[in-house]
């Protein structure tokens, strides 16, 4: 997904921030699939970060949990390949992002 805005709409750090960047660029392009996909990446960035820092949470040693977030992780990143599979999707997604990034001016 990094490689896919690098190339096609551009301005990515290569740092941390750019997870930020992305979200916003999904979240707010108006196609519905792509938006699902920006809340389950968010909300998949979120456990990872509760299971680095939050060691005290129990959450995290329910293997069925660690299996329903790996099935998650992958879903997601196969809905958006075959999104990208799609030209006319492809490049609706571009423009959308593009748009957004101009009306935001980020």
């Amino acid at each position: 997904m990094v490689q896919f805005v690098d190339k096609n709409i551009g301005g990515l750090s290569w740092t941390a921030n750019d997870h930020k960047k992305i979200y916003r660029y999904f979240n707010n392009c108006g196609i519905e699939d792509v938006e699902k996909i920006a809340s389950d990446l968010n909300d998949l960035r979120d456990d990872r970060n509760d299971s680095d820092y939050k060691l005290h949470l129990d959450r995290f040693k329910d293997q069925t949990l660690v299996t329903f977030t790996f099935i998650k992780a992958r879903r997601a990143f196969n809905s958006f390949e075959e999104l990208l599979q799609n030209s006319k999707k492809r490049n609706q997604i571009v423009k959308a992002i593009r748009e957004y990034k101009k009306i935001t001016n980020s």
